[in-house]
């Protein structure tokens, strides 16, 4: 992670397989929330994870 502005950042909105697939043709890094599958809780992980990235671009927003 670089300054180099390679890094998209985005709510589980926008997480899709076609929008994976250009961030990944374009050499960008994903760095989308995950969503929780159906019917099931969201696993530790996952959502230490999604709370990690959350304050990352909270604190880009606000800078």
């Amino acid at each position: 992670m670089g300054k180099t502005g390679s890094g998209v950042w985005a709510d589980t909105a926008y997480r899709s397989q076609k929008n994976e697939a250009f961030l990944a043709a374009g050499m960008f890094n994903s760095y989308i929330h995950q969503r929780r599958k159906p019917r099931r809780p969201m696993p530790e992980r996952i959502a230490r994870a999604n709370t990690r990235r959350s304050k990352i671009r909270g604190a880009t927003l606000d800078a």
